[in-house]
């Protein structure tokens, strides 16, 4: 949780009000990925670019249920496979782009 200390008689800076935004955003994807997670239709559910990129930022804060967690490594494992078939040849063997 986003902790601001507001001064009397001063405004609310931008990074405090960024802060307070970005964390807005994760609880509502963590929400969101809960839910989606621990429904019966989550194997058809595409992880969007949020989800990806608010995983990618907060996802060591961010808390699951443990089967929503377990889905979503799923969900990770299998991007990752399609990704490294999309890329074929073009990866070593230390999974870097040659």
């Amino acid at each position: 949780m986003v902790k601001v200390i507001q001064f009397p008689n001063q405004p609310i800076s931008d990074k405090a009000k960024q802060a307070m935004k970005e964390e807005i955003q994760m609880k509502r994807v963590e929400q969101s990925l809960n839910t989606m997670m621990l429904s019966k239709y989550w194997e058809p559910y595409t992880l969007t670019v949020e989800d990806w990129e608010i995983l990618a930022l907060y996802g060591d804060v961010m808390k699951f249920d443990p089967v929503a967690a377990s889905r979503l490594i799923s969900k990770t494992a299998d991007f990752v496979k399609r990704m490294s078939k999309t890329l074929g040849g073009y990866v070593d063997e230390y999974g870097d782009l040659t």
